[in-house]
């Protein structure tokens, strides 16, 4: 049995060790690609960062989320940051908040976060913007496989995750017309989302 088990250990083992390889490896033929759309300036800035100890640490922190989530647009999202893409702006904080928020995530719910930020806005004097789904708009809801259970608890996997804002749950709209979940969105959250959507473009 202790042989049995050591075997499948190693197996375990050179599998996890390997998919940690091909994730770290797609990362950098993301910033590759990245690469050879840059300036020469830009291209100078990066192989001083790449080269410099600073840099090195940056990579570092960014390793859980490129080694721990399926999703190649979440690594070209990370590789466009690390090249300081000229679209985004991100202090050291809000690429952490990102970093953190997107460690483990699937593109599922990538496509339901870009999706809900895109939501109409409930006008009112508020902290933050406000958005709603409503049951009757699933059907329109451009991500498949959307129900009420996923609605509810993808809103709460993004507030957990810093990508999307609190705000009072469920609601229930009158006259049996259904029930609705509102959220909130920044100039932050709304700047992760299009690093996303870049991503995804940049890809095809």
């Amino acid at each position: 049995m202790l042989t049995v088990g050591t075997k499948a250990f190693d197996v375990i083992k050179n599998a996890y060790q390997s998919r940690k390889q091909e994730r770290v490896s797609s990362f950098f033929k993301c910033v590759e690609t990245r690469y050879e759309y840059m300036d020469e300036e830009q291209r100078a800035k990066l192989n001083e960062s790449i080269n410099s100890i600073e840099g090195q640490e940056v990579l570092a922190q960014y390793a859980d989320a490129i080694t721990q989530t399926s999703s190649d647009r979440v690594r070209m999202a990370i590789a466009l940051l690390y090249c300081n893409d000229c679209d985004f702006n991100f202090s050291e904080f809000d690429q952490r908040i990102f970093i953190n928020g997107v460690t483990g995530i699937t593109d599922h719910i990538i496509d339901f976060f870009i999706e809900s930020i895109k939501r109409p806005k409930i006008s009112g004097n508020y902290p933050y913007e406000r958005h709603s789904i409503e049951q009757s708009s699933l059907p329109d809801f451009n991500v498949e496989n959307v129900d009420a259970e996923l609605v509810y608890s993808y809103i709460n996997e993004l507030i957990r995750r810093r990508l999307l804002l609190p705000d009072p749950a469920v609601g229930l709209l009158g006259d049996n017309k259904g029930w609705f979940i509102t959220y909130g969105s920044s100039d932050k959250t709304n700047r992760m989302a299009r690093l996303l959507e870049k991503a995804g473009e940049v890809m095809r």
